[in-house]
């Protein structure tokens, strides 16, 4: 299985705003899920509240947000410390 990844808008701005520590711990979460969606390390959820949106642990305060766009395709939303995460 091969899991393609498009990245939006909000989610480039979100690279932006980072620092590079956390950058680093996206980009190490983004490879494990692409080699393997379900590795424990990456606390792969279900978005409350949705069908076809998911989270991945990015260090300790952050998650990814990602929306399933197809069988093995998702896109990148948001990058999101957990204050945020657990608002939307």
């Amino acid at each position: 299985m091969i899991i393609q990844l498009h990245v939006s808008p909000q989610f480039e701005r979100d690279l932006q705003k980072i620092g590079s520590d956390i950058l680093k711990r996206v980009e190490k979460s983004l490879r494990q899920f692409v080699q393997n969606p379900s590795h424990p390390g990456l606390n792969f959820e279900m978005m409350a509240g949705y069908s076809n949106r998911f989270s991945i642990r990015a260090g300790k305060n952050h998650r990814i947000l990602l929306k399933k766009c197809g069988l093995d395709c998702y896109t990148l939303l948001r990058i999101a410390n957990h204050d945020v995460y657990r608002k939307l």
